[in-house]
C-alpha cells in the first residue's frame, strides 16, 4: 500500500492553545522561475507566519547553495517576508543536500564552525533563524549520506552550541520525520523532550508517509508544526473499478488504498521522462507522475472550484483519510491530493490537539481559495472535525530532487523518486534560480548532453530561450548548435518541428535586438540547409540588425526573388536597400510588391521609417502615411494612422531628428481622452507657435505604454521633468501595462531631477515590486539592460567611477541583481572618460571598449555611437585647449587656399589621434594603438558610419583642414547617398567662410541648405550668422541678421543670445549686452537650465562635498549671471570699455551666487592678469602715479586702484582655477580595472563571489 494513514502522534496537549496558529511555509527557492518572491503568498501567514528558504545543503566545507540556485533573491525573499510581518528562516539539508551533516556535527569543532557559518548567514542576509532538515540522522536517506551511530546525539550537543551561538531571540526549527530521531542500535528514542530545549518548532513531515504503521513521537504539542503538502501525485491501478478496503477491523471502509501497476503515468506539464543523476551518481528515468494543485485546475482535470473532476476523472472524497482524489476508469489514473476541504481539516485538527499549527510544502501548488480555507481554520472560522484521529494521502515531494523523507521497505519502493525520473531535466531547467548565473547554464548543459536531451527539440527550445534571456546567449547558442545534427537526424525529430523551434529562438533574439547570437543561430541553420521562407526571412532581419545591408538583398535575391517572397520578405530587403542608401533599388523592390500584389502592411511602414531615419527622414513619406487610406479604409481601422505602432514610430524619429512641432503634431492623431487635458495641452504647448488642429475622421488609437515613453523623452529633452512625470502619471492610471521601458522613462526623470539616491533605490526596489514614482507603483520588473544602462550614467554624472562600481556592487550583493555589460553600459562609460580627462583618454576608451569585446566573447561590440562619442569628444576637446590657434590656423590656410585657387596639400604634420579612427596613417605603425585596432574592429564588420558621424568629421578642422574638403566631404558622404544634412552640417560650411571673412560664402551656405537641400529654418542659422558677422565687425549686418530671425517666428535658444551679447560686447556696449539679459529673463525664467549647465554644475556637486547641496544654477530660476558664458560675455564688454573693477566685482558676485564657473572665463581672467603686467611695466617706466586703462572709457587709473584690481583679479583666477580643476577629474584607471572586475564576475556569474564568502569562516 502506497499511501500513508496519517495518524499523528503527539503527547496529549499541555498547553493553552495559542492565540494565533502558525502558518509555515517552504518557498522552493530552485523554482523561482514557477513563482518569483513577489508571487510568494506572504500575507497570509501575516497573523504568526515563518517563511522557510528552501533550500541550501552540506557540502564538504560546511553548507552552500546548491549549483543550480543563485544567492539572488535572498535579500528579496528576506524583505518581502518581513514587510507582511512573517518570520524568514533559510532551511539547511533536505534530502538531496543532508550527504555531510553527520561529518559536520560528529566533532567539536566541526559543530563549531557549522554553527558559525549558519550564524554568518543569518546576520548576512537578515535571517530571523535557521531550518535543520537532516534526513536523518543515523539513517542513509539519499543512499549515500555519512552516517553514525551517536549521530541523534551529536545533533543535540550542535543545538545546543547553535542556540548559545545565535541567542533566544532568534528561531531553531527541524523538519523531523514522524519517527523521529534514531538511537545508536537503530531504534527511535524514547525520550525527544531534550531536544525541544533548543528547538522553537518541529515540522514533522507527516506527509511522506507510504504504510499504515506510524510512531507516535515524544514531541511538546506546542511545538509540533503538521506538515501539508501542495502536490498531488499519480498511479496506475490494476483494475478500472476502485475497491473499498477495511480499516482497523472494520472501523472504516477505504477506497484510497488499491492494488497499482508498476507504471507510474505522467504528471503534471512539467513531468517529463528523461534521466537523471542523484548526488550519490546513480542515474535513471521515468516519470514522477506529480502535479501541482494549482495544474490539476489549469490542465482541466479539476473544476475551479476544485469539487469536481474534469476530462474523464471523478472526484472522490475518502472517509477515512480525509482526503479526496481523483480516478479516471479509462486510464485506470489515479490522483491524490490536497485540496481547500482537507487541508482545513487538518488545519483545524491541529489546532484541536493544541499544535503550534501547520507548514505547507510549498508554497508554488495551492492557489487562493485553499490558502483561505487553511487560514480560516486555523483562526477557527471552519467547522471541527467529527473525529480526533484521522488519516492523509499524501506520498511524495514535488519538484526538487528529494522523494519521501520517510521510505521504508514495501510495495511503495518501486516508486520513481524525482531523481530517478526523467523529469528532473526540464524541473531543474523550472527550478533555475531567478537570477541564474553562467555556471547554472553551462551545469544544466552538461547534464543534458550525458543525458541525450540534445535531440529533444523542446527542452532544446526552453533551454536556449531561458539563458538567452538571462544574458548568456553564447551557452544557448552554442547548445543548439550541438543539439541542431542531432535533431535533423534521419528518423529523429520532424524538421518542421526543429524548424518551429528554430522561429522561436530567432523570434526571441530578434525581439531582444541581440543580433550576434542571433546570427550564430541563423548561420548554424544554413549549414545544415534548414532554409524555409520563414527562417530565411528572420535571417534577413537579423543581418540588417547587424548593418550588413548587402547581404540582406543578396539574400533577397538568391532565396526568394525568384520564389513566392512573403511581404516580410520585401520588407526588409527595401529596408536594407534604404540604409545602404540605394533609393533606387528600394523605390524598384516597392514597384515589384505592387505588381505582385503583396500588400502593404504595418511592418512595411514600420521597416520605411526605420530606413528613411537614416537620411535624416522624409517629412513628405511620414505626412503621406499619416494621410493614407479611403473613407471605406478609415471606416474599417485599417490606415496607417490607426495603427499605433505607426503613430509611435513617427513621432520617434521626428523627435530624434529634432523636429519638435511635426513630432507635436502627431499627437492629433491619437485618442488622448483617458489623460488629463492639462496634460495634452502642457505637451502641445511645448511646440511655438501650436500646431492647428484639424478634424481626423475614424477611429483614433489610444496611446500605449511606448507612446508614453516616447513622450516622456520629448518632455525631458524639453527640460521638462514636471511634465514627464505627469504624462506617467496619466499613461498609468489609463491601464498601460507597465514593463521596463515604462520603468526606464521612470528612472530618466528621477535623473533628470539630480536624484541619484532615488534613482538608485528605485532600481533596488524594481524586482520586489516596491518602486514607485509618485503615484504610481510598479509591478515586480526583472531589472533590463536599459536600465543599467541609465543608472550608470546617472552614476558616472554625478559619483565618478568608483561610485558607480560602488553601486552596481550593491546591487550585486544586496539585492542579487546582475547587470552584465552591454553597447549602452559601454557607451556611458565612453562618453564620460572622453568628457572627462585628458588627451590621453581616446587611447584608454578604446582600450576599454576592445577588452569588453574581448570579455562578452564578441557579444557587445563598439558600434557607430561609440564613434560618434570619440570624434565629439576630440573636436571639443581641440576647441577647448587649441581653439584660437586651429582658428587663426584655419583662416590662414583657408585664406592662401582662396587666392592660390587649388588647394595646396597640407604641410606635413602629424595626425591627430583621433583620425585614426577613421582612417590608417600612410606610414604604418610598427605596433598597433588601441585607436588603431578598435578602427580595424569596427571596419571588420563593415560598420557604417552614422550621419551624425559625418557631422562630427566635417566640423573637425584637424580632420578636414580645406573648406573643398568640408564641401567634397559633404557632397560624397551625405548628399550623394541621400543622407539628409543637419543644420549641424550647414552650420559648420557657415562659420567656415565667416572665419575668412566671407559673409556672401556663408549666405550662399545657407541658401544651399534651405532652397536646393530643403533645410526648415533653424535658429542655429541665425545664431552662426550674428557670431560671425560680430567677429568680423559688421555689426549693422548683425544687427538685421537678427530682426530676420525675430520676424521667422522661430524661439530663440542660448546659443542665440550668446551670439547677440556677444556682438553688443565686441562693440563694449554694456548697456547693451544687459539689455540682452534682460530680454532672456523674460524668456527664459520658466524653462530648465540649459543641459549644458547642468552637466557643469552637476560635475562641481560631485567633486564638493554632498552637503553643500546643488549649486544655484540647478535650483535657481535661469539667470543669465549664473550662466558661465554669458558672465564671460558682460566681463569682456566690460573690461574692453575699461570697466576693469566692476568686470571683476561681476565675476566675484556671480560666484557668490553659485555660479559654475568654466574653462573659458578662466581664460578671460588671466588675460586681465596679463593686462594687470602690462600697466604695471607702463607704470614703473614712466614714472608716473597713473595710467590709462584703455578701452572706451580710457579712465585714469591710480597704483592703488590697479593694486586692488590685481588682488580681487587674483582672488577670482584662484577660485574658477580650483572649481575647474575639481570639475575635471583624472581618471584612474584602477576604478577602471575594478569596474571591468565587476563585469567580469557578472559575465562567469554572481553566486560564486557572493557565495565563496561561506567559505572563509573563520577555522575554530
Amino acid at each position: 500500500m502506497y499511501i500513508a494513514a496519517l495518524l499523528l502522534a503527539v503527547l496529549s496537549a499541555t498547553l493553552a492553545h495559542a492565540t494565533s496558529p502558525v502558518l509555515g511555509q517552504y518557498w522552493p527557492a530552485y523554482n523561482s522561475e514557477l513563482q518569483s518572491v513577489a508571487q510568494i503568498p506572504f500575507s497570509y501567514g501575516s497573523k504568526n507566519g515563518l517563511a522557510y528558504y528552501f533550500v541550501t545543503e552540506t557540502d564538504k566545507n560546511g553548507f552552500s547553495l546548491p549549483e543550480y540556485q543563485s544567492t539572488g533573491n535572498i535579500g528579496a525573499f528576506v524583505r518581502r517576508a518581513k514587510q507582511h510581518g512573517v518570520r524568514p528562516l533559510f532551511s539547511v539539508g533536505g534530502w538531496t543536500g543532508s550527504v555531510y551533516f553527520s561529518d559536520h556535527v560528529a566533532t567539536s569543532a566541526g559543530r563549531t564552525k557549522l554553527a558559525s557559518q549558519m550564524h554568518v548567514f543569518m546576520l548576512k542576509y537578515a535571517f530571523e533563524g535557521v531550518d535543520l532538515d537532516w534526513e536523518y540522522p543515523n539513517g542513509e536517506g539519499i543512499g549515500c549520506n555519512k552516517r553514525r551511530p551517536d549521530d541523534s546525539a551529536n545533533l543535540l550537543a550542535f543545538l545546543k552550541l547553535l542556540r548559545a551561538k545565535i541567542g533566544a531571540k532568534k528561531l531553531i526549527t527541524a523538519a523531523v520525520s514522524t519517527a523521529g530521531f534514531l538511537g545508536p542500535d537503530g531504534d527511535v528514542l524514547p525520550d525527544l523532550k531534550p531536544y525541544g530545549k533548543y528547538l522553537d518548532y518541529i515540522n514533522l513531515m507527516t506527509y511522506d508517509r507510504f504504510v499504515v504503521a506510524y510512531h507516535r513521537p515524544e514531541f511538546a504539542s506546542a511545538q509540533v508544526q503538521h506538515g501539508i503538502p501542495a502536490y498531488a501525485i499519480s498511479f496506475t491501478t490494476k483494475s478500472s473499478h476502485l475497491a473499498s478496503v477495511s480499516i482497523a477491523g472494520g472501523k472504516w471502509d477505504s477506497k484510497a488504498y488499491q492494488d497499482w501497476t508498476a507504471v507510474v503515468p505522467r504528471g503534471g506539464p512539467s513531468d517529463v521522462n528523461a534521466s537523471s543523476t542523484d548526488p550519490c551518481g546513480n542515474t535513471s528515468s521515468g516519470y514522477s507522475g506529480q502535479w501541482l494543485y494549482k495544474e490539476l485546475i489549469s490542465e482541466g482535470i479539476l473544476s475551479k472550484d476544485g469539487q469536481s473532476g474534469r476530462g474523464g476523472y471523478k472526484r472522490h472524497f475518502d472517509g477515512c483519510s480525509m482526503t479526496p482524489f481523483l480516478f479516471n476508469p479509462g486510464k485506470k489514473h489515479y490522483i491524490s491530493y490536497e485540496d481547500s476541504k482537507s487541508a482545513a481539516l487538518k488545519a483545524e485538527w491541529a489546532v484541536k490537539e493544541g499544535l503550534a499549527g501547520v507548514f505547507l510544502f510549498d508554497t508554488t501548488g495551492f492557489d487562493s481559495n485553499v490558502y483561505e480555507a487553511i487560514t480560516g481554520a486555523l483562526c477557527g472560522a471552519a467547522e471541527r472535525p467529527s473525529s480526533r484521529n484521522r488519516t492523509s494521502t499524501r506520498v511524495q515531494q514535488p519538484s526538487h530532487a528529494r522523494p519521501p523523507h520517510d521510505l521504508p521497505d514495501g510495495p511503495g519502493s518501486h516508486l520513481p523518486t524525482l531523481a530517478q525520473s526523467s523529469s528532473p531535466l526540464l524541473r531543474l531547467l523550472d527550478q533555475l534560480p531567478e537570477h541564474p548565473s553562467r555556471r547554472d547554464f553551462l551545469d544544466l548543459r552538461t547534464v543534458a548532453k550525458s543525458s541525450g536531451a540534445l535531440a529533444d527539440v523542446a527542452f532544446v527550445r526552453d533551454f536556449v530561450l531561458r539563458a538567452n534571456r538571462h544574458g548568456f546567449e553564447d551557452v544557448g547558442v552554442r547548445l543548439f548548435r550541438q543539439s541542431l545534427p542531432l535533431l535533423l537526424h534521419p528518423h529523429s525529430t520532424p524538421v518542421a518541428a526543429v524548424a518551429r523551434m528554430a522561429e522561436s529562438v530567432l523570434e526571441d533574439l530578434v525581439a531582444r535586438k541581440r543580433w550576434v547570437a542571433a546570427l550564430d543561430v541563423s548561420n548554424a541553420l544554413n549549414v545544415h540547409d534548414l532554409t524555409i521562407p520563414t527562417l530565411l526571412v528572420l535571417r534577413m532581419r537579423v543581418l540588417s540588425g547587424r548593418g550588413r545591408f548587402a547581404e540582406v538583398v543578396q539574400t533577397f535575391r538568391q532565396n526568394l526573388e525568384r520564389a513566392d517572397p512573403p511581404p516580410a520578405a520585401f520588407d526588409v530587403a527595401i529596408n536594407a536597400q534604404l540604409c545602404q542608401a540605394n533609393l533606387d533599388g528600394a523605390q524598384t523592390l516597392l514597384a515589384e510588391k505592387a505588381r505582385r500584389g503583396l500588400p502593404t502592411t504595418a511592418e512595411t511602414y514600420l521597416l520605411l521609417l526605420d530606413g528613411m531615419d537614416v537620411f535624416g527622414g522624409n517629412s513628405i513619406m511620414e505626412d503621406k502615411m499619416l494621410g493614407e487610406g479611403t473613407e471605406e479604409d478609415v471606416r474599417r481601422g485599417i490606415v496607417p494612422r490607426q495603427d499605433v505602432r505607426i503613430l509611435n514610430r513617427l513621432m520617434s524619429v521626428r523627435a530624434a531628428r529634432g523636429a519638435l512641432r511635426d513630432a507635436i503634431d502627431v499627437l492629433h492623431f491619437y485618442d488622448f481622452s483617458p489623460y488629463p487635458t492639462d496634460v495634452v495641452d502642457a505637451l502641445r504647448a511645448l511646440s511655438s507657435p501650436a500646431p492647428v488642429l484639424s478634424e481626423v475622421s475614424g477611429r483614433r488609437p489610444r496611446p500605449d505604454a511606448a507612446t508614453a515613453v516616447i513622450l516622456v523623452g520629448i518632455a525631458l529633452r524639453q527640460q521638462r521633468p514636471d511634465l514627464a512625470e505627469r504624462i506617467l502619471v496619466a499613461a498609468a492610471r489609463s491601464g498601460i501595462t507597465l514593463n521596463d521601458h515604462v520603468a526606464a522613462a521612470a528612472l530618466r526623470i528621477l535623473l533628470a531631477r539630480h536624484d541619484i539616491v532615488a534613482a538608485e533605490a528605485f532600481v533596488q526596489a524594481l524586482e520586489m515590486g516596491s518602486a514607485s514614482l509618485g503615484p504610481v507603483r510598479f509591478p515586480a520588473i526583472p531589472t533590463s539592460s536599459k536600465v543599467c544602462e541609465l543608472l550608470l550614467a546617472g552614476m558616472l554624472r554625478y559619483k565618478g567611477v568608483a561610485g558607480a562600481n560602488a553601486s552596481f556592487r550593491r546591487l550585486l550583493e544586496v539585492e542579487g541583481i546582475a547587470a552584465p555589460v552591454s553597447e549602452g553600459m559601454t557607451l556611458a562609460l565612453v562618453d564620460y572618460l572622453a568628457a572627462a580627462g585628458p588627451l590621453s583618454n581616446l587611447g584608454l576608451s578604446s582600450t576599454v571598449l576592445l577588452q569588453v569585446q574581448q570579455l562578452t566573447q564578441g557579444t557587445t561590440r563598439p558600434d557607430s555611437r561609440h564613434l560618434d562619442v570619440l570624434l565629439k569628444a576630440a573636436w571639443q576637446r581641440d576647441r577647448l585647449l587649441h581653439g584660437g590657434h586651429a582658428r587663426d590656423q584655419a583662416r590662414s590656410v583657408m585664406s592662401e587656399e582662396l587666392s592660390q585657387g587649388a588647394p595646396e596639400a597640407p604641410r606635413a604634420a602629424s595626425p591627430p589621434d583621433e583620425a585614426e579612427l577613421l582612417v590608417r596613417p600612410a606610414s604604418a605603425r610598427k605596433q598597433a594603438t588601441p585607436t588603431s585596432r578598435l578602427r580595424d574592429s569596427l571596419a571588420d564588420r563593415d560598420v557604417r558610419h552614422s550621419r551624425d558621424t559625418s557631422r562630427h568629421v566635417i566640423r573637425n578642422d584637424h580632420i578636414l583642414r580645406f573648406i573643398d574638403a568640408k564641401w567634397d566631404y559633404l557632397q560624397t558622404q551625405v548628399v550623394d547617398l541621400g543622407i539628409r544634412p543637419t543644420y549641424h552640417h550647414v552650420t559648420v560650411l557657415m562659420r567656415a567662410y565667416l572665419r575668412m571673412g566671407d559673409s556672401r560664402g556663408a549666405n550662399s551656405v545657407l541658401r544651399y541648405a534651405t532652397q536646393d537641400l530643403g533645410l526648415e529654418p533653424h535658429v542655429a542659422f541665425y545664431s552662426t550668422l550674428i557670431a560671425g558677422l560680430a567677429r568680423l565687425g559688421k555689426f549693422g549686418a548683425a544687427a538685421r541678421a537678427y530682426q530676420d530671425f525675430q520676424a521667422s517666428g522661430l524661439e530663440p535658444d542660448r546659443n542665440l543670445y550668446a551670439a547677440v551679447a556677444m556682438s553688443c560686447a565686441r562693440r563694449r556696449d554694456v548697456v547693451a549686452v544687459e539689455r540682452v539679459f534682460d530680454e532672456m529673463r523674460a524668456f527664459l525664467r520658466s524653462r530648465a537650465p540649459h543641459p549644458q549647465l547642468q552637466a557643469q554644475a552637476l560635475k562641481t556637486a560631485a567633486s564638493a562635498s554632498a552637503s553643500n547641496g546643488f549649486p544655484a544654477v540647478i535650483s535657481a530660476p535661469y539667470d543669465p549671471l549664473l550662466d558661465a558664458l554669458f558672465v564671460t560675455i558682460l566681463y569682456r564688454a566690460q573690461t574692453g570699455a575699461g570697466q576693469y573693477a566692476k568686470a571683476q566685482n561681476t565675476v566675484s558676485q556671480s560666484l557668490d551666487r553659485g555660479m559654475v564657473p568654466d574653462t573659458v572665463l578662466l581664460k578671460a581672467l588671466q588675460r586681465t592678469r596679463k593686462w594687470i603686467r602690462h600697466k604695471e611695466s607702463q607704470l614703473g617706466g614712466s614714472g608716473r602715479s597713473t595710467v590709462r586703462a584703455g578701452g572706451v572709457d580710457n579712465t585714469e587709473l591710480s597704483r592703488a586702484e590697479l593694486e586692488q584690481i590685481k588682488g580681487r583679479n587674483a582672488y577670482n583666477v584662484s577660485r574658477v582655477r580650483k572649481t575647474v580643476r575639481r570639475m575635471t577629474p583624472s581618471v584612474d584607471r584602477g576604478e577602471i580595472r575594478d569596474l571591468e572586475r565587476y563585469w567580469r564576475e557578472v559575465e562567469s556569474g554572481p553566486d560564486e563571489a557572493v557565495s565563496s564568502e561561506l567559505d572563509h569562516v573563520e577555522a575554530y
